[in-house]
């Protein structure tokens, strides 16, 4: 299994799985194997595990989920494309706030 993306700040930790979707795909699900590392890594205190899928070639995120899943992740489909950056770009950067307190 492979992690994405890895963040670490102040004994903060982000990690990041990118899958590959297009708006009019199903969101995806990730693997029994890599479902099992992500929800590990989980467990470790400050740390954040996020699913992001959409079109890595246009930089645009589709769907955002935290890993294990909490049910509530959000469909950014109907976003266009800018706000839907911005959608991530909030995510993330609350992340960085709350790691930089």
């Amino acid at each position: 299994s492979d992690i994405d993306v890895v963040v670490h700040v102040n004994g903060h930790f982000l990690f990041v799985e990118h899958k590959s979707m297009q708006r009019s795909d199903r969101a995806p699900t990730l693997p029994k194997g890599q479902l099992g590392v992500y929800s590990a890594l989980s467990q470790i205190p400050n740390a954040t595990c996020l699913l992001v899928a959409g079109d890595m070639k246009k930089s645009v995120p589709y769907y955002i989920e935290s890993i294990p899943s909490d049910g509530k992740g959000i469909d950014l489909r109907e976003f266009d494309d800018m706000s839907a950056r911005k959608v991530l770009k909030t995510i993330l950067n609350e992340w960085y706030k709350e790691a930089t307190k």
